[in-house]
């Protein structure tokens, strides 16, 4: 997936969920009838409205100060093609898998020689020791691309974790 249809859906997502909790506030009824509410006093549905409309709205506020306003930033860098480029070994590594460790869905954090961080998603997977180029964004630091230059051989891997010490 290119930088710019990455950027675009991410993007759009996080705005979108912004703008759909500051509308799901501005329902009326914010829940129908079921067999819990019908039990409910009008004060408690009233109390219960109020509670999940102040949190849509923090969750909508959150969403654009931290995520969406930096991204707003960045749109005209990413048109003109100004990208930052890092280049670097990795030193540390993390992946997170998704729901039940499956791959659909994984976050990579790196930390390039022991300065930058970045985390993504939808990149290859690296390791740690790889000599990576990664170009980002500036202001919301949106990683766009990870190029591999030096690509680790498995008996490497296993000869530098054999040295570890503490381990048969």
């Amino acid at each position: 997936m290119s930088g710019f249809l990455k950027f675009a859906f991410i993007y759009l997502f996080f705005t979108g969920g912004a703008i759909a909790s500051i509308l799901y506030c501005r329902r009326k009824y914010l829940f129908d009838k079921t067999y819990y509410t019908e039990k409910w006093s009008e004060k408690t549905k009233v109390i219960v409205s109020w509670v999940i409309r102040v949190f849509a709205v923090a969750l909508a506020v959150i969403l654009f100060i931290y995520i969406t306003l930096p991204m707003s930033k960045d749109i005209p860098d990413l048109l003109s093609n100004k990208y930052i480029t890092c280049e670097g070994e990795i030193t540390s590594y993390q992946l997170y898998r998704g729901h039940k460790g499956r791959n659909y869905f994984f976050k990579q954090k790196m930390t390039i020689n022991d300065e930058e961080r970045f985390e993504f998603y939808f990149g290859p997977r690296v390791k740690k020791g790889q000599y990576v180029r990664v170009e980002y964004l500036p202001n919301s630091r949106f990683v766009l691309e990870v190029s591999i230059f030096r690509v680790i051989d498995e008996t490497e891997v296993e000869s530098s974790e054999s040295k570890r010490p503490g381990k048969p």
